[in-house]
């Protein structure tokens, strides 16, 4: 995975159709988001919530995501499938995967924004095979030191990096309001006729299983407990937990 990522790199010297746009002095800096795992249309969160806040806001947003059909538009964020595609003067990066470090050559006097979104520990089952010098407790320290604007998801990991970064920001995650305020239909397949316990996220090999189940078991008869999310392999699961 990280091969492919980086190998986008490449891309830079290839011709393209046209030229990214320049920034301008006066204009709102553009923010670019460096390619990862993430999709923009695949299990929305926190990346995805606030490129588009940014965007909101008056900046210009590219998302890079090499497995795009082509260039496209969402909720006012520029999809594109390579670096040649993005601003590269005066940008805002935000990244939370600290090996695509070596990517910053690619911009001139760029803002850093690095996202912890959660413990260190959850790539360690994904980078068995890796070599040591290119995983994420590789290059966090250097990300660290370099990015000029360091987040932290909650208060745990506020006080566990804060003697990295003293200046770290808490930025806890919130919700959507108008994404949950509105009504919709439920799903044909989600059971009626009584409470309804849901899950949103990754199923990976940090998920609690077991608890999950516990939970189920002593729910009181007739509650009906589903898990609905997408896995890092844009697969979509269901799995209804019955009495």
């Amino acid at each position: 995975m990280l091969d492919r990522l980086l190998g986008i790199k490449a891309k830079r010297s290839e011709p393209t159709p046209a030229a990214a746009p320049k920034a301008r002095v006066g204009d709102l800096r553009p923010v670019v988001y460096l390619p990862t795992w993430v999709e923009w249309d695949s299990m929305k969160q926190r990346p995805q919530f606030l490129l588009e806040a940014f965007a909101k806001a008056g900046h210009p947003v590219w998302f890079i995501d090499p497995r795009a059909d082509g260039p496209s538009e969402i909720d006012g964020v520029h999809i594109v499938t390579a670096l040649s595609d993005v601003p590269t003067d005066q940008v805002i990066l935000y990244l939370h995967f600290a090996p695509l470090a070596p990517l910053f050559d690619n911009f001139t006097d760029p803002v850093i924004v690095y996202d912890i979104l959660d413990d260190l520990s959850i790539y360690d089952a994904d980078e068995v095979d890796v070599p040591e010098e290119r995983r994420v407790r590789a290059h966090h320290p250097s990300v660290m030191e370099r990015a000029d604007v360091v987040l932290v998801s909650n208060e745990i990991l506020a006080e566990r990096h804060r003697s990295e970064r003293p200046d770290l920001i808490h930025v806890p995650n919130g919700v959507d309001v108008e994404r949950f305020g509105a009504p919709v239909s439920a799903p044909r397949d989600v059971p009626v006729g009584g409470p309804i316990v849901g899950y949103h996220g990754m199923i990976s090999h940090w998920f609690d299983f077991d608890l999950l189940a516990a939970v189920a078991a002593r729910r009181p008869s007739g509650v009906s407990c589903w898990s609905a999310q997408r896995t890092r392999g844009s697969r979509t699961m269901r799995v209804r937990l019955s009495d």
